[in-house]
């Protein structure tokens, strides 16, 4: 969490994304409020003393799903 936090940037307007237009390009984006106090889906997670906000849990997930999976199906199992 703490990788998918510290590089996660702060767009809020049409412009800023234009601007950093370049760190977009063939990446996957989740647009969510990761701000404490303001995130509305807030989550407790063991080992940390403050909430989470679910947008950086999502990214997690997605992170799981797509780099690093629980398991791989192999060719022949389809």
């Amino acid at each position: 969490l703490e990788a998918i936090q510290s590089q996660s940037l702060p767009t809020i307007s049409a412009q800023s994304i234009k601007d950093l237009g370049s760190k977009f390009k063939d990446k996957l984006v989740i647009i969510g409020d990761g701000k404490y106090g303001k995130a509305t889906d807030t989550f407790n997670v063991p080992g940390r003393y403050r909430t989470v906000p679910g947008v950086y849990l999502h990214a997690s997930a997605l992170y799981t799903l797509m780099v690093e999976p629980f398991y791989e199906l192999k060719h022949w199992s389809r």
